[in-house]
């Protein structure tokens, strides 16, 4: 019956994320990390080109590095750090003002091209007990197009009570509180899950503490292999540049993907993985200086492939 509770909220929950503005966070579990770990981190993806619904299409293309640093302060408190940096390419085609009634709310008109994003997490796990754990995060995010000169920072704070109910299963819930650019202070729920199925199926959210994440199901036949299956919410939301044609404006893309992957452990230290899929259920938004809604279009269903390496030392 537990189980089923907790399958249901996360149901509900992503199912709210996704009509609501990705009100809500999946998060990774807490990690069991006796010693001090280091890692590294690059990806780069594609999201082919598709329609928007008002005229117009776009395609993307991203490359992301990253790296953690953690490990125990004590018996009972571990510390980490988190930093990244992504830069994603808009390819909106060639900018026409012809058809556009309003350029600075036209997705014809090239709206916007590179945007560059840096995050920075720091986080503590505190164990209680046995069976209880709470994480504290502290998130802060710039995300801007590349000749920003207005505020483009947010920032916030996540908590979240993990409950290992057995060896098999961990949960948590919890709240996170962020800032958001030209718009009201979000509140919104945090949850966590860990279900060791079986001895080869495990089902879990990914994510961090920022609004979005997934439900992810493993398949690890092996030490060397693991397939998963997942679905989840992204979410972008950033500065336009000078140079735009709705200058210092806010842009915002939305999507739920559904992904499959495949990753390789080539040993302890270098993980390989490579996932495709489609993205659903799309949206690009533009926001003038002050916040107000200029213009809001759905984008058809797009083609996602992903690669990644990791490496741990």
């Amino acid at each position: 019956m537990m189980r089923l509770a907790i399958l249901s909220a996360l149901g509900i929950g992503l199912l709210l994320s996704g009509s609501a503005g990705a009100q809500i966070t999946l998060m990774n579990t807490g990690e069991d990390t006796h010693v001090w770990e280091y890692r590294a981190d690059f990806s780069t993806r594609y999201q082919t080109r598709t329609a928007i619904s008002g005229g117009g299409s776009f395609d993307t293309l991203e490359y992301e590095l990253g790296i953690r640093g953690g490990g125990p302060m004590s018996e009972d408190l571990r510390v980490f750090l988190d930093a990244s940096y992504r830069h994603r390419e808009y390819d909106f085609g060639s900018a026409t003002t012809a058809a556009c009634s309003n350029p600075a709310a036209c997705f014809r008109n090239d709206p916007w091209r590179d945007v560059h994003r840096l995050d920075l997490v720091i986080g503590a796990g505190l164990t209680i007990n046995e069976s209880f754990e709470v994480q504290l995060l502290a998130p802060m995010r710039w995300n801007a197009e590349t000749h920003s000169e207005k505020n483009a920072m947010t920032a916030g704070a996540v908590a979240l009570l993990q409950w290992r109910s057995t060896d098999r299963l961990t949960a948590g819930i919890g709240l996170g509180v962020q800032n958001e650019l030209e718009e009201d202070l979000s509140i919104f729920p945090a949850l966590s899950l860990d279900w060791q199925m079986s001895d080869q199926l495990r089902l879990i959210t990914r994510g961090g503490p920022y609004q979005g994440g997934e439900v992810a199901l493993l398949w690890t036949p092996s030490d060397v292999f693991q397939g998963s299956l997942s679905g989840g919410y992204e979410r972008s939301r950033f500065r336009l540049d000078n140079r735009s044609p709705n200058i210092k404006g806010v842009g915002e893309s939305t999507s739920a993907p559904l992904l499959v992957r495949m990753d390789l452990a080539m040993n302890p230290q270098l993980h390989f993985f490579v996932e495709g899929g489609v993205a659903v259920a799309g949206q690009l938004r533009i926001d003038d200086a002050r916040g107000n809604r200029l213009s809001r279009e759905d984008f058809d269903s797009a083609g996602i492939i992903r690669g990644s390496c990791r490496l741990y030392f």
